[in-house]
């Protein structure tokens, strides 16, 4: 998930409030400790992405080693769904119809 530069340290504040955090990577937290996003598209469609979805934990649940890291990164202007989102929803490109 690419986000414009402008929001990018809001959105990581946001997602990271609360949380023993250095940048993108969180200490002492798993997959649930992160909110649920929602990404809305015109004209109403919104889409929930899981923590899971943007959210890569590693080391052992009970361990204090456990750390996430936040699957973002910074754009240039511009909001890029990738792989986080074409993993959690089935994408159809109708290249022909240019939608």
């Amino acid at each position: 998930l690419a986000i414009p530069d402008n929001y990018f340290p809001s959105v990581v504040a946001y997602i990271t409030s609360g949380l023993s955090c250095s940048g993108l990577i969180c200490f002492d937290v798993d997959v649930n400790s992160f909110p649920t996003l929602y990404v809305s598209l015109a004209p109403d469609n919104v889409f929930p992405l899981l923590p899971s979805d943007y959210v890569q934990c590693s080391g052992a649940s009970k361990s204090k080693l456990r750390q996430c890291e936040l699957k973002l990164q910074a754009s240039s202007g511009f909001w890029i769904l990738g792989t986080g989102f074409i993993q959690a929803y089935y994408t159809l490109f109708d290249v022909e119809n240019l939608r």
